[in-house]
């Protein structure tokens, strides 16, 4: 009864939705680690309040989204 009905789509081709978009969230996630780090290094060396604490804000943000 069920032979013939794929509905178009090959079984090489069925991957999950969020496997589709993985290469663009570690890309999110390198990106927003590179930001931390920057804004980190140069808050400590300038004694920047503001960069320091929008670090600790990427971080929560590339914490969310791993």
């Amino acid at each position: 009864m069920g032979q013939g009905h794929g509905h178009g789509i090959s079984p090489a081709d069925a991957t999950s939705a969020s496997g589709k978009h993985l290469r663009k969230l570690w890309i999110a996630v390198a990106l927003g680690l590179v930001t931390f780090v920057t804004q980190v290094v140069v808050g400590l060396s300038t004694s920047s309040l503001a960069l320091l604490s929008d670090s600790a804000h990427v971080f929560t943000d590339v914490l969310g989204r791993t």
